[in-house]
């Protein structure tokens, strides 16, 4: 049997890598496949052992068509070397290297990234914390003169008004500049020039004031910031405290000829109270002894800031010749929360109080 022609034609042209083994009981013939064609290798069974598993046979001759006697031949197929290499790729390998390459560059681009954000942000927290220091620095060192030139202007109003006969320099602010020619004095300067001089050091030490107030609220700001501001609570007397941010802008109001009006309201008389004088703000003189004497317990910068702020604003937007007015309303509490309601506090001196609640106090202001 000549197996060559038998096996020409028997696998198609791009077939490589398979061995053919013909055999029978005493005999075994190896074929390999290349490209198709079956080439003979030797006369005994050649395949690799290792493939043994994927064995594939089939039998060529059937005995029951032939006579006795008559050798019985099987094919079997088994792959080879060159069948495994053209179906092995590193396309897997290269794809897990670029995969694994792709993850580390993008780490490593991802640590240089935040390596430079870091140090940016630290160099901008370095800026900003010496930009806070600066500022401090100067608000503290222009604080203290400013302080020292308002306190100055203190002591010379009230060495005016005491030259005056005045008790007080709220008295003299009272008094007002067209008084100054209802009396006659012999003293070298006279009243009216006195009263001049002190209207000039008022002014001067309520724009001193507002530089400071400026100063403070820029710390107070920072403070917040970086969360360090905290409430130094004291024993105040409410209604000193109002007139006291009243007064400061006496002068502002003057200058755009605006009426600046004080006045007190309690709510359970439903009764108005307001300085005796049209123009003064000194109010505290004319409250009940009941409500006068009443304190509360507040930190007095941050009221008197919240003050400066509301009647500031009501004095920048009026136009001239309006009205400003500032209303303090007073309520009781009611009927048998008087004993009920009672509040513990720690003050500026660590010295803890603890106080039953009185009343409330609103203060309004509002402009036209």
């Amino acid at each position: 049997i000549v197996w060559d022609e038998l096996l020409e034609n028997l696998f198609a042209t791009e077939v490589s890598g398979i061995d053919c083994i013909i055999e029978t009981k005493d005999q075994a013939f190896t074929y390999t496949i290349n490209d198709g064609i079956a080439k003979y290798r030797s006369d005994s069974d050649l395949h690799e052992p290792k493939y043994d598993h994927l064995e594939r046979c089939v039998t060529l001759t059937d005995k029951n068509l032939y006579s006795e006697g008559s050798p019985e031949y099987k094919l079997c197929l088994y792959p080879n070397k060159k069948l495994y290499k053209s179906y092995v790729t590193n396309n897997p390998r290269l794809a897990t290297i670029g995969t694994v390459s792709i993850i580390v560059f993008t780490s490593l681009l991802f640590f240089v990234y935040d390596f430079f954000v870091r140090r940016d942000v630290t160099a901008k927290k370095e800026l900003l914390q010496a930009k806070r220091r600066f500022m401090r620095f100067v608000s503290h060192e222009v604080r203290t003169p400013l302080s020292a030139v308002s306190m100055g202007l203190n002591l010379i109003q009230s060495e005016i008004a005491s030259s005056l006969g005045f008790e007080s320099r709220d008295d003299l602010d009272d008094f007002g500049h067209e008084s100054a020619s209802l009396q006659s004095d012999e003293m070298a300067v006279s009243r009216k020039d006195a009263l001049d001089w002190h209207g000039m050091t008022r002014e001067v030490q309520s724009n001193t004031q507002s530089a400071v107030n400026v100063l403070n609220d820029f710390l107070n700001y920072d403070k917040i910031e970086t969360g360090t501001l905290h409430l130094e609570l004291t024993v105040l007397p409410m209604w000193r405290v109002i007139e006291q941010a009243a007064k400061e802008f006496k002068l502002a109001a003057e200058r755009k000829h605006i009426k600046l009006e004080l006045g007190f309201k309690d709510h359970r008389s439903e009764a108005e109270l307001t300085p005796r004088k049209r123009r003064s703000l000194s109010l505290c003189n004319t409250l009940p002894n009941n409500i006068k004497n009443n304190m509360v317990i507040g930190d007095s910068m941050r009221l008197i800031q919240v003050l400066r702020n509301l009647i500031s604003n009501a004095i920048k937007f009026t136009p001239e010749q309006g009205n400003v007015s500032i209303r303090i309303y007073y309520t009781n509490p009611t009927k048998g929360e008087e004993d009920e309601i009672k509040d513990s506090f720690v003050l500026r001196n660590n010295e803890e109080v603890s106080y039953t609640r009185s009343g409330s106090v609103e203060v309004s202001v509002r402009d036209s």
